[in-house]
């Protein structure tokens, strides 16, 4: 079973690889909107310089209207001036007919002026339109490609928001990964391994009364090779009765032999090997009482090897729930995360509406590309602060792991394993110690004295430990089963 100290960073790595993708597609799309807000300047200010020729153009306009009026005024004094010369007709009788023509002829010169000044008029009009047309079809197609391009902006702000929804349910489906493979398995698998150790109690508890207690087992073996000794010495002292038994008999043979008491010398063979049958099983019993206390020792001795192992890493469920609690953080931080950049994504939609409603407004324009790229201003530094955020609690997580007490406390308990081992291993035992220094000399530095772009050696360096911490575990124990399956020698 892989580490979970090591797959819990693997998690963590694959969780940074993906923010700094989104960053990246973040980064793009910015650009990409930094660019549009560009254009939408360019063809602003296209508008912009049209506007004074516009201008120039309708005063020109209105002068041309000024010098009308003013030939209307001046007609109407003209006509005054007429009417004031006929009053005076009835003085002037001879001089009526020659001022009455050279009036028709002036007004007529009048009304060829008037209606040259009616056609300039109708002409000033027409062009007046014209260049109206003209400034429609100039401005509206600069219009609609605003319109268009305020329209790829809001398509690539729905991307945006598209993104970061897939964004989003990528982190809530490797949230519920993380939450349903990795931790509940760590704890089932812990919840077997607690069943496991109930088991063996229990077996422990039923093997009390047949066996005998660890901690007086020294006592037991020697009391135990007592009575082996004692029954060794009962077995030779019935072979030697035995064997006076059949000097015994063979007297008695030789007596009965003379006496000729032939059935009862029949009778007593019989017994005698009745007797040495009884002698014979109960050997064989014993032999086999002995081996079957020698194999229970061996599996007894097997299953409480297996209970320290499994104790000595159960040790670490603390450091895996940190770990655990440490994945959970970055989760809940990225979620954080992203409910920011929504905030931020509605802040940019929020500006696209208001940048579109004040489009016919040209004086409004400068401040609502000033909002924009304040937002997007603000947008990068949301961003530099998760990723510095991100980066610092890496380099938490780092000094909590290498600071943590069960390291310390599983160094130690190897140490105390090295001493107690016999002489025997004695050349396999050096080469563990000094496995053991060298690790001692790695954990060493603290991970705050290692700037912050060393963070990723530093986490190798504490994978290098742990590694090398399981592989020395596992030899010790190899060595403590195999002491442990060395025959006992009866003195």
């Amino acid at each position: 079973m892989p580490n979970p100290v090591i797959r819990v960073e693997k998690n963590v790595e694959k969780i940074k690889d993906k923010v700094k993708i989104v960053e990246l597609q973040l980064s793009k799309r910015i650009s990409d909107l930094e660019l549009s807000v560009g254009r939408l300047e360019e063809r602003f200010k296209e508008i912009w310089e049209l506007i004074p020729s516009l201008k120039d153009r309708a005063e020109e306009i209105e002068d041309l209207l000024n010098v009308v009026n003013l030939g209307i005024v001046d007609f109407k004094k003209s006509m005054e001036e007429l009417h004031l010369r006929v009053g005076s007709i009835e003085e002037l009788p001879g001089k009526v007919d020659k001022s009455i023509v050279e009036h028709n002829e002036k007004i007529k010169a009048f009304e060829a002026t008037v209606n040259k000044l009616d056609d300039d008029l109708k002409a000033l009009n027409t062009a007046k339109e014209g260049i109206v047309m003209k400034i429609d079809n100039a401005i509206m197609p600069n219009i609609d490609i605003v319109k268009e391009s305020g329209e790829k902006n809001r398509i690539t702000i729905e991307e945006m928001k598209k993104d970061l929804e897939n964004f989003s349910y990528l982190v809530k489906s490797f949230q519920r990964t993380i939450e349903l493979s990795d931790i509940d398995s760590v704890i089932k698998r812990f919840d077997l391994v607690n069943s496991k150790i109930l088991n063996i109690e229990v077996q422990i508890e039923s093997l009390r009364g047949r066996v005998p207690d660890m901690s007086t087992l020294d006592k037991e073996m020697e009391m135990m090779k007592a009575r082996v000794q004692e029954m060794m010495n009962a077995v030779v002292d019935r072979d030697t009765r035995v064997k006076e038994s059949e000097a015994t008999i063979n007297i008695i043979k030789n007596k009965i032999q003379e006496l000729k008491f032939v059935e009862t010398v029949e009778s007593l063979r019989s017994d005698i090997k009745e007797k040495e049958k009884m002698i014979l099983i109960n050997q064989m019993k014993f032999d086999d009482l002995a081996r079957k206390f020698e194999k229970s020792s061996d599996e007894l001795s097997t299953k409480i090897g297996l209970l320290e192992n499994t104790m000595r890493k159960a040790k670490h469920i603390d450091l895996i729930e940190a770990i655990s609690k440490d994945v959970h953080d970055q989760v809940s931080y990225l979620d954080d995360t992203r409910s920011n950049v929504e905030k931020l994504s509605s802040k940019v939609e929020k500006i696209y509406f208001d940048m579109t409603r004040k489009m016919n407004n040209m004086e409004m324009l400068e401040s609502d590309l000033k909002k924009v790229k304040l937002a997007i201003f603000e947008m990068q530094k949301n961003m530099d602060e998760s990723r510095l955020a991100t980066e610092v609690s890496g380099v938490k997580r780092i000094a909590s792991i290498r600071d943590s007490e069960d390291l310390r406390s599983t160094v130690k308990e190897i140490k105390e394993k090295i001493d107690k081992m016999p002489e025997v291993d004695q050349g396999k035992i050096s080469t563990l110690e000094n496995e053991l220094s060298s690790l001692k000399k790695m954990m060493i530095p603290t991970v705050y004295d290692t700037p912050v772009v060393n963070k990723d050696s530093s986490l190798i360096a504490m994978k290098e430990v742990i590694s090398r911490l399981d592989s020395i575990d596992r030899r010790l124990n190899q060595l403590e089963m195999k002491n442990k399956g060395r025959p006992i020698i009866l003195e």
